[in-house]
């Protein structure tokens, strides 16, 4: 049989390894209202003051059995509507429909850290974005049994643990579907996502987490790079300079940045235990067992205070246990298959950002350690992947700046 031609082939568009990859704002003789992704369009037909009277009536009227007031004879409306629902408006519906149209055998998507920014590209293409992240990823493992087996069984270890006596199980949960969205400064590379918001233990993570990221900030005489908010990096930094400035004579600052690689994907199961039960541990030799989280608020506390109905109370062996948990049983759906992910943080979970952070803060405080008396000339500071050091050496010295 003739080797059929790619659905992309018939457009007269860029082209990256083959098949159509470009981003919208490149293409030539399109509406400048379609170019931003973020732009907000309005219905070709509206609906008018007479049509809202006209439901509000029939709708009084069931609930009323047909006794409306007087009151009610008058509906003011006129709050329901926008003050500039006459003025004319370029951003009709049908502009977009036009594009889609136009372009209806290729997918357009938003970029990566711009949500304004569309890109149109090959099925194919996206088709191998998904595979190369999720289906042929040494991370993910393909599992035989459908979703309601693995929820079944997720459900029963839940209860085994007694993870079921700290939160519900929300028995409408399911696993989430994955897709890849592409990056802004390459449009060949890829950020994989793996949504987890519609899980079953959604809202026992979401404790977890808060938990854990208390635990590592409050860490008592903690010496590690981790910076909780991008607000305290002006303070850190000032804490820094003066910190390095008290060796003026013949000193030289050596500074540098850097960028973890793959730092959710690549970190191993059981290191992340490790490291968990060393910030556990941590707080266990001042004499604390368990902390306290507010079920709907951002307030948590490691005080022995009774707390009432809105607050739930984690022993730290629940915490180890329900991360447990989800390491063993972190799912995801790409293209059709079942996949478990069997190396990296849950991805998609509000606890993977905690738990990478733990286990840098342990690395560190490590390397801190070891430097013994040098440690006073070294300076680091560390957001999520993005991390910074400077160090103080000896101009004079080259085997001081060698080893610097």
């Amino acid at each position: 049989m003739p080797e059929l031609p790619c659905t992309c082939k018939h457009y007269d568009l860029a082209v990256v390894k083959g098949h159509v990859l470009t981003r919208i704002g490149d293409i030539p003789g399109l509406s400048a209202l379609v170019l931003n992704g973020k732009n907000v369009v309005r219905p070709r037909i509206e609906t008018t003051e007479e049509e809202i009277s006209s439901s509000l009536r029939l709708g009084l009227s069931s609930v009323l059995n047909g006794q409306l007031g007087e009151q009610l004879s008058d509906l003011q409306i006129e709050d329901c509507f926008s003050a500039e629902r006459n003025l004319h408006c370029d951003a009709d519906e049908g502009i977009v429909y036009a594009v889609r149209k136009k372009f209806r055998d290729l997918i357009i998507t938003q970029v990566d850290m711009n949500a304004g920014d569309l890109v149109l590209m090959c099925p194919s293409t996206y088709q191998h974005g998904l595979d190369k992240l999720f289906s042929w990823s040494v991370a993910y493992d393909e599992v035989s049994s459908n979703e309601a087996v693995i929820l079944k069984e997720m459900r029963a270890d839940f209860e085994s643990r007694g993870l079921h006596k700290l939160v519900n199980w929300n028995p409408k949960g399911r696993i989430g579907d994955a897709y890849v969205l592409p990056k802004h400064k390459d449009l060949e590379r890829w950020r994989p996502i793996a949504p987890a918001c519609s899980e079953p233990t959604t809202t026992g993570n979401r404790w977890v987490a808060r938990a854990l990221n208390y635990l590592l900030e409050k860490l008592p005489g903690a010496v590690h790079f981790n910076l909780t908010a991008t607000a305290k990096l002006k303070q850190n930094l000032k804490k820094a300079e003066a910190k390095l400035q008290q060796y003026v004579k013949d000193t030289l600052t050596i500074s540098g940045g850097f960028d973890i690689k793959e730092m959710f994907t690549s970190l191993r199961h059981s290191t992340i235990m490790e490291a968990l039960t060393w910030l556990l541990g941590e707080w266990e030799k001042k004499g604390y067992q368990r902390i306290t989280v507010c079920k709907r608020r951002k307030q948590v506390t490691l005080g022995r205070k009774t707390y009432g109905k809105g607050y739930v109370k984690l022993p730290f062996s629940h915490i180890w246990s329900f991360i447990s948990f989800e390491l063993q049983h972190t799912y995801t759906k790409c293209r059709g298959k079942l996949l478990r992910q069997v190396i990296g943080v849950p991805m998609g979970k509000n606890s993977s950002p905690p738990l990478a952070c733990i286990l840098c803060a342990k690395y560190e405080k490590g390397f801190l350690r070891s430097l013994g008396s040098d440690r006073k000339l070294v300076h680091g500071v560390r957001f999520m992947d993005d991390a910074m050091l400077a160090v103080v050496c000896n101009r004079r010295k080259e085997s001081s700046i060698r080893e610097a």
